[in-house]
């Protein structure tokens, strides 16, 4: 049974595809990003194992991405390998020590020279976050298959191959996530202020503005919105224990009428309060 988070990952894709025929020599455009494929030509293989006493259970999965994937040399057995118009083709054998190999299932997953289909996650308009590349066109046992790539963006992961996710061999749905180079978009759409992978700013030119507000900033905010606490709970209060209004509801009215009075005497050097009387000493 799938799993029920790669259940949830399949529906968060978005339902209309864009389809092309895969090119690894030419650019592929969805939305307004720009991939080169050309570093995921030829053929990827790899293997899972799972314990299944007495044997083990192998799976080897052959991936071509942009054509058909070689036909074995010497020729396989009819039956014991995909038709030569496969692009993904998935081997199950099991093994046992001193026993010979038997083969379990063979499964075209998709075929070449089909449409490949592109989406972005649900909820993207850009590929930042990965997205999603949909091979299909084969069928076992009566059951359409498809490939669902996850693609990660990894400027440095070069020459890499897929991962296995998980099978579902009811609806026939290959998970597989591929983190590499050619998930990274090429190009940036104009005014977006997103640069292509890798990319940095030219020399001498002036580092991008911050959004962040500096420490004297958030002192200044924390001062202005104390103040205006100070007042409106201070009037709230005269005014609802002694109904006070206008002038008379400010609170500490005296000392604010007093604070110009006494900042200009300070200024002066007169060392005198506005009622006349002077310091001591």
């Amino acid at each position: 049974m799938l799993p029920f988070a790669l259940i949830v990952s399949l529906l968060a894709t978005v339902s209309h595809a864009a389809q092309q025929v895969p090119d690894c020599h030419s650019p592929l455009q969805l939305g307004t990003d720009r991939f080169d494929l050309s570093t995921l030509s030829g053929e990827r293989t790899f293997k899972t194992s799972v314990p299944t006493p007495p044997t083990t259970t192998e799976t080897t999965y052959s991936i071509s991405i942009c054509g058909a994937l070689p036909l074995s040399n010497p020729p396989a057995q009819e039956g014991d390998s995909c038709p030569p118009d496969t692009s993904i083709c998935t081997i199950a054998r099991a093994l046992r020590p001193s026993h010979d190999d038997v083969i379990l299932s063979v499964i075209p997953i998709a075929k070449a020279n089909e449409p490949l289909s592109y989406e972005f996650l649900q909820g993207e308009t850009n590929t930042d976050k990965g997205w999603i590349l949909l091979m299909s066109g084969g069928e076992y046992n009566g059951v359409k298959q498809t490939a669902r790539f996850e693609m990660h963006c990894d400027p440095a992961a070069k020459e890499t191959s897929p991962t296995f996710e998980a099978y579902d061999a009811l609806q026939g749905l290959l998970f597989l996530k591929w983190t590499t180079d050619a998930a990274c978009s090429t190009t940036s759409t104009p005014g977006d202020g997103k640069d292509a992978p890798g990319s940095t700013p030219p020399p001498g030119s002036a580092p991008p503005p911050k959004d962040r507000m500096g420490w004297f900033g958030w002192i200044f905010t924390l001062f202005f919105l104390g103040t205006m606490a100070y007042f409106a709970l201070g009037t709230w209060n005269n005014y609802t224990q002694y109904g006070a209004t206008g002038w008379d509801a400010i609170p500490h009215r005296d000392v604010w009428r007093d604070l110009p009075y006494v900042v200009g005497d300070l200024f002066k050097g007169r060392g005198s309060t506005r009622s006349g009387y002077s310091a001591l000493g």
